[in-house]
């Protein structure tokens, strides 16, 4: 079954050295936050619908992530550098992150983020 979907699946004994893993990592876009980055830019770009179909061929595996990547950034060309500053102040965690987030760090966890996109919206999350 992992092999058909292309995920890992690992089973540990429950052991202190399973235990003593303290680092979560998270997605951004649509986990952590509300929507995708791209797809915000896009909407500012006037570029929504082309920016939705490039992804839509991404998903039925007709580009790779890679082509994708290019092709929508590409069709953002233009836009101000100053709209990437004014999406990441309007990013809105998920309903639960905030709580979510906090819980882990009292538990001890240390909390990591990965994007398939822009580091600079990330790295303007609300942490707290």
């Amino acid at each position: 079954m992992a092999a058909d979907q292309g995920i890992d699946i690992a089973v540990e004994d429950y052991s202190l050295e399973r235990r003593a893993k303290r680092l979560i990592v998270f997605d951004v876009d649509s986990t952590l936050i509300q929507g995708e980055v791209i797809e915000m830019l896009a909407a500012r770009a006037g570029a929504q619908d082309t920016v939705a179909a490039i992804t839509e061929q991404a998903m039925r595996g007709e580009l790779d992530f890679t082509a994708s990547l290019q092709q929508r950034v590409a069709a953002l060309a233009g836009l101000p550098a100053e709209v990437l500053d004014e999406v990441a102040d309007e990013l809105q965690l998920t309903p639960g992150a905030r709580t979510t987030l906090r819980t882990l760090r009292r538990l001890g966890f240390h909390i990591g983020v990965v994007s398939g996109g822009s580091g600079r919206s990330s790295s303007r999350l609300p942490t707290s």
